[in-house]
C-alpha cells in the first residue's frame, strides 16, 4: 500500500505501537532525571549526582536501542521489499522484451492472424501496465528505504549521546575518586597530626587560662601576652616554632596584637621589628581599627551619618557592634563551620578531604607583597 511517496510495510503497525511504549518509558526515565537533579542542586558535579544520573542514564540508553533495534527491523524489511520490488521490474523487462519481439515478428509474418495480432498486443499492453505500476511501487520502497535510513541514524545519534554523557559521567567521577585517593594519601601526616592536637586541646585550652592571667597592657592600644607555651606541642604549633627557630618550648614569649595599621604605634612597632629590638616572638596586626567588628564588612559610623542627637554613639559603638555580634553567634545553632551539614556534603560529595589536592586549589589563595617596613615612614 503506497502512502506520500511511501509504503507501509508489514509489521509497521505493531512497530509503531512498540515506539510508542518505549516513548512513555522514555518521557518516565526523564522524570527521574529530573528529580536526581532537584535531589543534589549545585552539587550536581558530586560523585554520588553523577552516579545516581548513570544509573538513570543507563536505563535511557537500554529504551533508546530497544527503538534502535526495531528500526533497524523496519529498515531491513524495507529493504528486502525494495530489492524484491527491484527484481520484478527486471524481470518485468524482460518480459516485455520478449512480449514485443513476438508481436514485431507475427506482424512480418503472413501466416499471422489479425485475431493472433491482436492478442499479442493486447499482451504487451498488460505487461507494459505491469511494469509502469512495479516501477511506481520500486520508486516508492527506495522513498521508504531512505525514510527508515533517516530514523535509524537519529535513534543511532540518541544512542551515541547517551552513551558519551554516561561516559564523560564516568570519567568525571574517575577523575573525582582519583583526587580523593591522592588526598588521602597526601593528608595521612596531616590526619595523625590533627588527632595528636585533638587530645592536646583540654590542655591547651588551660594554658590559654594561664595566659591570659599573665597579658599585661602595653601603651597606645597594644596588648603584650606573657604566658608559658610548655604543652603546646601538636604538629602545627611544631611547624611555627621550628620556622622561627625556636627549640626550647618550656620558656616565656610574649606576643603582640594590635589593630590599624596606620596608627603611629603600629609604625612605631614595624620600625622596631626593621631594627630588630622589637622583643616580641608573635606579632599581630590588624588592618581594620578595631579589628573585625570596625572591618570592610561591616556597616561604616561617621558623625556625618548621624543625627547631633546620636553624636555620643562615636565613642561606643565599637564595644556595641562587638556586643551584638557575640550576642548573634551565641544564639545560632550551628556555631562551627566544620559541624554545617552544607560543609560536610561539599567535602563528602566532591572536594574529599580537608586539605586535599582539590580543596586546596579551590579554597586556597596566594598573596602578594605590597607595602614593606621600609616603605613605612
Amino acid at each position: 500500500m503506497a502512502f506520500g511517496g511511501t509504503i507501509k510495510l508489514q509489521g509497521e503497525k505493531e512497530y509503531r505501537d512498540a515506539l510508542r511504549k518505549i516513548t512513555d518509558n522514555l518521557k518516565l526515565v526523564g522524570t527521574e532525571l529530573a528529580k536526581v537533579s532537584s535531589q543534589y542542586g549545585k552539587n550536581e558535579s558530586s560523585v554520588g549526582s553523577l552516579t545516581s544520573k548513570n544509573e538513570v542514564l543507563t536505563q535511557k540508553l537500554d529504551e533508546q536501542k530497544r527503538a534502535l533495534d526495531l528500526t533497524r527491523d523496519m529498515l531491513e524489511k524495507a529493504k528486502s521489499e525494495y530489492d524484491k520490488s527491484v527484481q520484478s521490474v527486471s524481470e518485468l523487462k524482460d518480459e516485455l522484451s520478449k512480449a514485443e519481439a513476438a508481436l514485431d515478428s507475427a506482424r512480418d509474418s503472413t501466416d499471422t492472424t489479425a485475431d493472433e495480432i491482436a492478442t499479442l498486443e493486447e499482451n504487451v499492453k498488460e505487461i507494459k501496465d505491469k511494469l509502469a505500476a512495479a516501477e511506481t511501487e520500486t520508486g516508492n520502497y527506495e522513498t521508504t528505504v531512505k525514510k527508515w535510513t533517516s530514523e535509524v541514524n537519529r535513534a543511532e545519534t540518541a544512542v551515541n549521546n547517551t552513551t558519551r554523557e554516561i561516559n564523560d559521567n564516568k570519567a568525571a567521577i574517575d577523575k573525582l575518586n582519583g583526587a580523593t585517593d591522592d588526598a588521602a594519601d597526601n593528608v595521612d601526616d596531616l590526619a595523625d597530626s590533627m588527632d595528636d592536637a585533638a587530645d592536646k586541646t583540654d590542655d591547651l585550652s588551660d594554658n590559654l587560662g594561664d595566659l591570659k592571667g599573665a597579658t599585661e597592657k602595653a601603651g597606645d592600644g597594644f596588648t603584650v601576652f606573657k604566658g608559658v607555651l610548655t604543652d603546646l606541642v601538636s604538629n602545627g604549633i611544631n611547624f611555627v616554632m621550628d620556622g622561627l627557630g625556636i627549640d626550647n618550648y618550656g620558656e616565656i614569649y610574649e606576643m603582640l596584637l594590635t589593630s590599624g595599621v596606620n596608627e603611629a604605634r603600629a609604625k612605631e612597632i614595624m620600625k622596631q621589628v626593621q631594627a630588630g629590638t622589637a622583643d616580641y616572638t608573635f606579632i599581630e596586626i590588624m588592618a581594620c581599627p578595631g579589628g573585625c567588628i570596625n572591618g570592610g564588612g561591616q556597616p561604616y559610623v561617621r558623625e556625618c551619618f548621624l543625627p547631633n542627637e546620636d553624636l555620643d554613639i562615636m565613642d561606643t559603638y565599637k564595644e556595641k557592634r562587638a556586643a551584638a555580634l557575640y550576642s548573634e553567634d551565641e544564639r545560632q545553632t550551628l556555631r562551627q563551620s566544620h559541624n554545617n551539614p552544607q560543609i560536610k556534603a561539599l567535602y563528602d560529595e566532591f572536594l574529599g578531604e580537608p586539605n586535599s589536592h582539590l580543596s586546596h586549589k579551590l579554597l586556597h589563595t596566594a598573596y602578594a607583597a605590597r607595602v614593606g617596613f621600609n616603605d613605612v615612614e
